[in-house]
């Protein structure tokens, strides 16, 4: 028999304040029904600790099915619904992707997946305590019923705009009505209620999206179409939102949906193309109150929630804004990434470290004393280092790459040399006229990314001549590729 990985599952159990011996733990159960030969052979379970910053509290844990297709793990207690998601997998790579859900302390959930068994399509259905909102759910994360497929979102500019912002609003309008017809035969608890209503099924977010992607990019030189779809925003941007609730900050996406609403309701009346740095962060200190205002703060700084290209980056206002957000975040769970964050602060002392370089034999930082260091943390795979990378390379590398005070240190975080490797060959995600190293198969248990707290890639940091940091907060070439040339200005040291 196949049995659960239980070194990894204790380690997660244990490492959490609330899972002691003598407390019943959420339980899971269940079957996996199959009849392909790509057989399922692993359930991945990832899960975030609640109030949990963006950038935060993901933990994973991976059981193994036994030869008739039974598996079982239980999970830390936690004293609010915290967020599981479910992904089966063949062979060791994700076969199909189910939702997330809430999962509360008294949940002892038994699960049936069926993989192409007599005809039906992958699907799963839940039982026992605590099912009721796994079932809504995965209703709620099915297609929508036929009726209200038929305007479907996209994110081209239709050749009729006026008339297809009427059929989008439509459209939402009875994806919400769907949704609040469900959320009634439920009977679950009013905050459980709150917390589907604002995650799951939410079309008024494909309507942010597709308002923004056509306002900042498809009509971005059409003023007319501008003011169409400012108008329309304007008019129905309060009808979708709900006012808010101390449930929100326990639903992470949700938060998300908030600071990109906040970020395009000021972009489209800014006078403007871009709007105060300044300006964005007033917004979340001051219309929002408690953990909702701290996890929007945290967010804001820890994951660069709200951030967008339209946002006009100051370094030096970013430093004093932080310090700002740090006195106002109290829950020690956000408290505590933000106070390693300070670490990137302009003027902090760089922490150098020793790494493997292209032929495997060992680098260190230290040996870049009395240069300019842009430092690019990066994974094969990654979209969003691929973009960067393949911006600042075309556009402002060239500028750069003959000054013998500049580096560019491209760090790898792949587990796996070959991988790593793979990644500086395909040229998406670093280029061979860098200096590449790589976390000698650590990934972001790396000395370096566990010093800055590093949880995901790109990780983007400057650091000067006198080998402090310049700026930890980069978040697009054209700023990346200013601050560099600020830096290389600075004299040298001993002059």
């Amino acid at each position: 028999m196949r049995i659960l990985n239980m070194v990894f599952m204790l380690t997660c159990i244990c490492t959490n304040i609330e899972a002691q011996t003598n407390i019943n733990l959420p339980s899971f159960s269940g079957k996996v029904y199959q009849n392909d030969p790509a057989k399922i052979d692993t359930i991945a379970i990832s899960y975030k600790t609640p109030y949990a910053s963006a950038a935060d509290g993901i933990s994973h844990v991976e059981v193994i099915t036994d030869s008739s297709g039974n598996f079982a793990f239980k999970l830390p207690r936690y004293s609010q619904p915290a967020i599981i998601a479910i992904r089966p997998r063949v062979n060791g790579k994700v076969g199909f992707l189910y939702s997330s859900f809430f999962f509360e302390p008294t949940d002892n959930i038994f699960i049936n997946i069926y993989k192409n068994t007599e005809g039906k399509m992958d699907s799963a259905s839940f039982s026992g305590i605590g099912s009721a909102k796994y079932n809504l759910i995965r209703q709620l994360s099915s297609p929508y019923p036929a009726r209200l497929r038929k305007k479907e979102i996209v994110t081209m500019p239709p050749a009729n705009l006026a008339t297809y912002l009427s059929e989008l609003y439509q459209h939402v309008d009875e994806l919400k009505q769907y949704k609040e017809d469900l959320l009634k035969e439920t009977g679950l608890d009013t905050q459980m209620e709150k917390m589907i209503r604002y995650d799951f099924a939410n079309a008024y977010n494909n309507w942010l999206v597709a308002l923004g992607y056509w306002y900042t990019v498809s009509y971005k030189d059409k003023f007319a179409e501008r003011e169409l779809i400012k108008r329309h925003f304007n008019t129905f941007k309060e009808e979708f939102q709900y006012p808010e609730d101390p449930a929100m900050a326990l639903v992470p996406s949700f938060l998300e949906k908030i600071a990109f609403r906040e970020n395009l309701d000021l972009v489209m009346n800014a006078p403007g193309d871009t709007i105060p740095l300044k300006r964005l962060y007033d917004v979340f200190k001051t219309k929002y109150t408690g953990l909702v205002r701290e996890e929007l703060l945290a967010n804001f700084f820890l994951a660069g929630k709200g951030r967008t290209a339209e946002v006009k980056f100051d370094d030096q206002l970013y430093d004093s804004l932080f310090k700002d957000a740090r006195k106002l975040i109290t829950l020690p769970i956000l408290k505590k990434p933000m106070d390693q964050q300070a670490k990137t602060l302009k003027g902090r002392k760089f922490f150098n470290t020793s790494y493997t370089d292209i032929n495997g034999k060992q680098f260190d930082s230290s040996t870049l004393k009395g240069k300019v260091i842009f430092i690019d943390l990066w994974g094969t795979g990654c979209t969003w280092c691929a973009i960067f990378h393949q911006g600042f390379h075309k556009d402002y590398y060239p500028l750069l790459k003959d000054n013998s005070d500049f580096v560019y240190l491209s760090i790898g975080t792949n587990k796996e040399t070959k991988r790593w490797k793979e990644g500086i060959a395909s040229g998406k995600y670093t280029s061979t006229e860098y200096l590449n190293v790589y976390t000698s198969g650590q990934t972001l248990q790396h000395p370096f990314t566990k010093y800055y707290n590093i949880k995901g890639v790109p990780f983007l940091l400057l650091i000067g001549r006198d080998g402090n940091i310049v700026s930890g907060n980069i978040v697009e070439p054209k700023g990346a590729f200013q601050l560099i040339q600020r830096a290389l200005k600075m004299p040298k040291q001993g002059k």
